[in-house]
């Protein structure tokens, strides 16, 4: 469920937009207006093409079980086919980054298998639909992770939008009063897991093409997966369960991944991420059509609090604190100095001053 490699391009493309202060004719400007309007619509579709493939994972996931899999087994056959596809798009790139960051690359594959491993024992007992919606509130868990590590208290605003969240998902669990049900602490743990990922990760891999930081990830994935292999021992899929697995990977993982790069050179990841909320719609939309997954009234509810907290999250600035100064109280504030008027010197006397001095 790896979808933007957190160190991408953050900026946004200022694709044909004018110097300020010049003038352009009225037929190149609106040229160039079509051309941006086709960018970003090319954008969009890009961007929807990859959630697209990232929503029939759990789906995928379901009919692989059907075929005898088991969550290592899905993973290791995933991971595989994922890497292949990656390593054939960016073969000419994976050893143009030093040593040291491939190392810390694929340490960050232990922490992407733990994820999917959460996220597909949760798919496994629970429906895709509800673990989906879960997993789609680890931007909130990035948050407060952000504010504990800066050691400050969330505004009135983000500490709102997570009571917001919080009731979302207590609606889309389906209201429990007792014990969460295995599969929504599962998501939850997944959730956690991808956030901490992404907050460990971003000020690691700054300069890092995402194509290639993708490609060792995923490859330290599999690594990782498989050296659980002999201590699991985990049930392998019949023919068609490994087809399932592998296209998985390919169409699922590896194709999203690229196309949401192109999507993000196109149109900037602001952008991008605004477009996020479509994937767990589509996800529980493809469950409740090709799984027969019932969608109850209140379980949307919850779903759309969770993803409108999600969405809102994005426009909610954090709350600046600056540094106190001891004494600063104490001190005070002192008019500052006019400054000089200019004389200005006629060139006649300039000239006979600059004879004298001669």
């Amino acid at each position: 469920m790896l979808q933007l490699y957190p160190g991408a391009a953050r900026r946004r493309a200022d694709v044909g937009r004018p110097v300020p202060g010049s003038r352009l004719p009225a037929a190149v400007s609106s040229a160039m207006s079509a051309a941006v309007h086709t960018v970003r619509g090319s954008g969009r579709a890009l961007t929807l093409l990859a959630f697209l493939g990232f929503a029939v994972a759990g789906v995928l996931g379901k009919f692989a079980y059907a075929q005898g899999a088991e969550p290592l087994s899905l993973l290791v056959v995933r991971f595989a086919a994922a890497v292949v596809v990656l390593v054939v798009l960016g073969r000419r790139q994976l050893l143009a980054i030093p040593r040291r960051t491939i190392a810390i690359l694929l340490a960050l594959g232990t922490v992407f298998t733990g994820q999917s491993m959460a996220f597909y024992s949760a798919v496994e007992v629970a429906p895709v639909g509800l673990v989906v919606v879960v997993v789609a509130v680890y931007p909130v868990i990035v948050m407060l992770l952000d504010s504990l590590l800066a050691r400050r208290v969330p505004s009135v605003a983000r500490l709102s939008l997570l009571v917001v969240a919080l009731a979302g998902l207590w609606l889309a669990a389906g209201m429990p009063t007792g014990r969460l049900d295995l599969g929504v602490l599962l998501a939850l743990v997944c959730a956690i897991v991808y956030a901490t990922y992404m907050r460990l990760s971003e000020p690691l891999l700054s300069g890092v093409p995402p194509l290639v930081a993708t490609t060792w990830v995923t490859m330290g994935g599999l690594l990782s997966a498989a050296a659980l292999v002999p201590l699991v021992v985990p049930a392998w899929p019949t023919m068609a369960g490994v087809g399932i697995a592998a296209l998985h990977g390919a169409f699922a993982t590896a194709l999203p991944v690229v196309a949401l790069y192109a999507a993000v050179q196109r149109m900037g990841a602001t952008q991008v991420a605004s477009l996020g909320p479509a994937e767990p719609i589509m996800a529980t939309a493809f469950a409740a059509v090709a799984l027969g997954e019932p969608v109850t009234a209140v379980q949307v509810a919850g779903g759309a609090l969770v993803l409108s907290t999600v969405a809102a999250l994005a426009g909610v600035r954090p709350r600046a604190v600056l540094p106190r100064v001891p004494g600063a109280s104490a001190l005070r504030r002192r008019p500052l100095p006019r400054p000089r008027p200019r004389v200005r010197v006629r060139p006649v006397l300039r000239r006979r001053m600059e004879e004298s001095r001669v």
